[in-house]
């Protein structure tokens, strides 16, 4: 087969398939009826020499991927392995540095500094959720201006007593704790004695009680004891032991009276939802909330004014419903007055002024507005026109491609009719295919030109439905309101007139008896 045949080939087969014939449409043709003639162009095998020449792992995944057919879905494919591939590594390296900050703010968080522990204990829940650079700008900030506050010029203190590595602050302690094993005077440690007996009583929760009184019972016996180090570890364990009860048995008490406080919250916004004559009374109770000073008084004690003040409530709730129970009548009224503007509504929906396929105004909505525009007739006798629109053959398109395609031909011509229309022009589906507009102040010349404009768009317009591409025409005919007695004969006039249109052949426009 010769080049000039292949070439008429491809030329009839794209004409056939009713393909545009692009660059890429036409060499991919081409080379198929070349190939099918046994035709060996280097231009048609060049995916075929380019995968040739890739890795054979690159090559089995092209393979098994039958949408790889062609040098741009080829490129694409292989950007998309680069990119996930990258994005692996960088995900990968992301997880390795925000475990490793993990590590880190634990490490910080152990230390026995107040401000650096309470910021470690903070930034640590939010690793995991660093999006962008200004959160984590954010979290840095706040520990720079923690490193500007951290001072351990207080290590200065010991030289008076001891010259320790200060690059270790065990270390300070425990040469510390060596010296005052050998220096601290008995006199000291029964005046600090007693200093341990008040410190270590019970101050919120009562579970530390008899470790106490066991740890006093050994100081009593033996005072210069408190200068051991095994003294000083049992302390610790104390103190840290009541620390740990004490916060569990605050926050049990914050979370209690939280409750509470909560409730008192809903129910004095029942209250005030419910009945706003009652505004004296909340009133009451909310200054007596804001008289409670949480910092003189006791968890026990707030809890039970809170309760107090809780009951008072229920008791104004109680009386609240008993005026409700006398209202109910009212309310059943007010639900029967609903549910009618409800059906009214519905009613006033069915019947409203478009139409919900063609986005031209409904038959309803076209009689309102040849009322409005015939009163400014009688009054002003301000001259208009209508014209009446047919699309030619409805009848067959429905009956030979189905009603999806006579609805998308109606919304279509819907859509041209008000392009082209002006803003006081009135266009509307008088029934089925039948359209009618109303032209305000305009003569029987102007209505046939709007509607020859409208013929020319239509005949001109290539209506698509699928991979269809219907040919449509319209009838038209044109009345003005000079001509006739009334608004009724000017429609009626107009509708003669379409039916001579049609019958002439259809696919213009009439204007004349």
């Amino acid at each position: 087969m010769t080049t000039k045949e292949i070439i008429k080939n491809t030329l009839i087969r794209i004409q056939k398939e009713g393909r545009i014939a692009t660059p890429l449409v036409y060499k991919s043709i081409f080379c198929q009826e070349a190939k099918s003639g046994n035709l060996n162009l280097e231009e048609c095998y060049e995916f075929e020499n380019i995968i040739k020449n890739l890795d054979k792992d690159i090559q089995s995944l092209i393979k098994a991927n039958p949408k790889v057919k062609s040098i741009d879905s080829l490129i694409t494919f292989l950007a998309s392995k680069i990119e996930s591939s990258h994005q692996f590594d960088h995900d990968e390296l992301m997880a390795s540095y925000l475990l490793l900050i993990k590590e880190l703010l634990i490490t910080l968080k152990n230390l026995k500094d107040e401000d650096v522990t309470f910021l470690a204990k903070d930034t640590i829940p939010k690793v995991n959720s660093l999006k962008d650079k200004n959160s984590v700008i954010f979290l840095k900030d706040k520990w720079s201006v923690q490193n500007q506050k951290i001072d351990y010029n207080w290590l200065n203190k010991v030289d008076r007593y001891i010259k320790p590595n200060k690059n270790s602050i065990k270390s300070v302690i425990e040469e510390l704790l060596a010296y005052m094993d050998k220096n601290i005077p008995k006199e000291f440690s029964k005046n600090i004695s007693s200093i341990f007996s008040t410190l270590l009583k019970p101050s919120i929760s009562q579970d530390i009680k008899k470790d106490n009184e066991e740890l006093l019972e050994i100081l009593k016996k033996e005072t210069a004891i408190i200068s051991s180090r095994d003294f000083k570890k049992r302390v610790e364990s104390v103190v840290n032991k009541r620390v740990e009860l004490d916060r569990k048995e605050a926050d049990r008490k914050a979370v209690e009276i939280g409750e509470i406080a909560d409730i008192l919250s809903l129910k004095i916004l029942r209250v005030i939802e419910q009945n706003s004559s009652r505004h004296k009374d909340i009133k009451a109770i909310q200054n007596e909330l804001g008289n409670i000073d949480a910092d003189k008084i006791n968890a026990d004690e707030l809890k039970g004014r809170l309760l107090k003040i809780s009951s008072a409530l229920d008791s104004e709730v109680e009386d609240l419903n008993i005026d409700l129970s006398k209202k109910q009548k009212e309310i059943e009224k007010l639900k029967i007055e609903i549910n009618s503007l409800k059906s009214d509504l519905v009613e006033a929906k069915k019947e409203a002024s478009e139409d919900f396929l063609t986005k031209t105004v409904t038959k309803r909505a076209l009689d309102t507005e040849m009322e409005r525009i015939e009163g400014l007739y009688l009054r002003h006798k301000s001259a208009y026109s209508v014209v009446f629109f047919d699309i030619d053959h409805f009848k067959g398109v429905n009956d030979k491609y189905g009603h999806d395609a006579g609805d998308k031909i109606l919304s279509v011509f819907g859509n041209i009719m008000t392009h082209h229309a002006r803003v006081e022009d009135i266009i509307g589906r008088y029934g089925g295919e039948e359209f009618l507009a109303i032209l305000p102040e305009t003569d029987s010349k102007g209505a046939v030109v709007f509607a020859e404009h409208i013929r020319l768009l239509v005949e001109k317009s290539k209506f698509v439905y699928q991979d269809l591409q219907l040919n449509i025409t319209i009838s038209c005919g044109v009345a003005n309101r000079d001509e006739v007695l009334s608004k009724e004969d000017l429609v009626k006039k107009a509708d003669e007139r379409l039916y001579i249109a049609k019958e002439s052949g259809r696919n213009r426009v009439v204007s004349t008896d």
